[in-house]
């Protein structure tokens, strides 16, 4: 989740003082007994091993090289959320709050084994370059990404435009290398139509500044126009954002009670609540979910659940129930998990356990090669066929398929072959076209 960003002193500031000279004062240890209830006292040990490297590696090295290597060690250690971003990282990430950056225009979802790219944006250069929706990206300029962790591979994607970038892919089973260069992108964050039945469809595509005014200037649009029947609001495959625009996308449907609270070490508890407007309260409303639905996209899902206020349907959310802070530091910034949020419920959203919808619905995927071979043999009329269905049985399970949303398909299209959207609109008393 994109958190806002404030000044205050970091452990990093600390180090930095400490180990500006390499004339050290040994302490004995009766001094070091005395320093054991001091949270800075471990810094004397790190000062020693830094000065052992200045002073004896085989080579000179940089110690602002060493520094940030300790840094990043640091936040390693933490969480996967926690890390040290360099500059160009750190303004990246204060662009995309705005829906703008600087880098290929592709929407990915964290999933194992890479990220899988589930749209890309048109007239963008993966577009331009042939990346393509399904394409599961596993090296960023030969860097392996298989384990990295979403913030990561968007922070490897991200770069100076004009800058170039190779992506390692796996498309169908074989691996394909693709050359591109880095462009501006600009993301609109809400993508709205009609449906039938007088439905309105509002797809917000991530939490970013100004997220919630414009989910609600399209409603508006939208029922000023006669859309009136009810909302359905995708937030399949977005990953998040900034809390205070999840808050508001909230309180735009209900009118009391509490969203979200979140708890941590500093700040103690925090209760973020709703206020009086919006939309009327009978207003039916179903937001869809699914694996790519991360952070802000819990809280809303979480709020709007505990509360009654809408039906979810889908597949179980990612899981991401931490809040992140930017700490602006020179030469770079600090994101920092600081809390943890909690439904309106008190149920806290487990990490990578997510949110379960009230009606699942899965998305259809192509069968793997164990599953076809299986269907094949159950359709054939031979006196071996048990035999051979039972070789299959012990052939390896197919790895793990993520369905792929036709984003950029027309709606027509969408409502005859999306069974999630579909679901949606029955659930809102419309009967979908066939």
């Amino acid at each position: 989740m994109h958190p806002t960003t404030r000044n205050t002193l970091a452990l990093a500031t600390v180090a930095l003082g400490l180990v500006a000279t390499t004339t050290l004062c040994v302490l004995g240890p009766s001094a070091l007994a005395d320093r054991s209830d001091d949270p800075y006292a471990p810094l004397d040990r790190f000062a020693r091993v830094y000065t052992d490297i200045e002073r004896n590696y085989v080579e000179e090295v940089d110690p602002d090289r060493l520094i940030t290597a300790a840094i990043v060690g640091m936040t390693d250690e933490l969480d996967r959320h926690s890390r040290w971003l360099d500059e160009a990282s750190f303004h990246a990430l204060e662009e995309e709050t705005e829906g703008r950056y600087e880098g290929i225009g592709v929407e990915v979802r964290d999933v194992d084994d890479g990220a899988l790219v589930v749209r890309v944006l048109p007239g963008g250069p993966a577009a331009r370059d042939g990346v393509k929706a399904g394409d599961r990206i596993v090296a960023v300029d030969g860097k392996d990404i298989t384990e990295a962790d979403l913030d990561e591979t968007s922070r490897l994607m991200k770069g100076p435009r004009g800058s170039r970038v190779v992506l390692s892919v796996v498309r169908d089973g074989s691996p394909v290398q693709i050359e591109t260069l880095r462009d501006r992108i600009d993301v609109a964050p809400v993508v709205a139509a009609a449906l039938p039945g007088d439905i309105a469809y509002v797809r917000l595509v991530g939490f970013q500044d100004g997220a919630a005014a414009e989910v609600q200037r399209a409603l508006k649009t939208a029922r000023r126009d006669g859309v009136d029947g009810g909302l359905i609001l995708d937030l399949r495959d977005n990953p998040g954002g900034l809390l205070g625009e999840a808050v508001r996308v909230v309180d735009l449907f209900v009118d009391e009670g509490p969203i979200v609270t979140t708890r941590g070490r500093v700040e103690g508890e925090q209760v973020l609540g709703a206020t009086r407007g919006g939309f009327p309260p009978d207003m039916p409303v179903v937001v869809l979910v699914n694996g790519g639905s991360a952070s802000a996209s819990e809280v809303v899902t979480g709020a709007l659940q505990d509360l009654g206020r809408a039906t979810i349907i889908g597949t179980r959310t990612y899981g991401k129930g931490s809040v992140q802070t930017l700490f602006n530091r020179d030469g770079g910034g600090l994101k920092l998990t600081t809390a943890r949020y909690f439904t309106p419920a008190g149920t806290p959203v487990t990490a990578l356990e997510g949110r379960q919808p009230d009606e699942v619905v899965r998305h259809p995927t192509e069968l793997g090669p164990k599953e076809a071979l299986r269907a094949r043999l159950a359709m054939l009329d031979h006196a071996e066929r048990a035999d051979l269905l039972a070789l299959v049985d012990k052939l390896p399970d197919d790895p793990a398929v993520e369905p792929v949303i036709a984003w950029d398909a027309p709606m027509d299209s969408r409502l005859r072959t999306d069974p999630q959207l579909r679901a949606a609109l029955r659930a809102l008393g419309v009967e979908p076209p066939e």
